[in-house]
């Protein structure tokens, strides 16, 4: 797989915002909560790593 030209890259980040903000606003709020819950679980996992590695 070759990689992404800087172009590529930048004309895909403008259509995935274009795509996320013709979303209907209770789509957006559900995907809002997806990631709230994500960063969650990653808070918790990072703080019982930091805890095994202290003991």
């Amino acid at each position: 797989m070759k990689p992404f030209t800087r172009d590529e890259l930048f004309r895909a980040k403008a259509e995935r915002r274009a795509r996320l903000a013709a979303l209907p606003i209770e789509e957006k709020v559900r995907l809002i909560e997806k990631l709230r819950d994500m960063g969650e679980t990653l808070r918790a996992a990072r703080q019982q790593f930091r805890q095994r590695r202290s003991a």
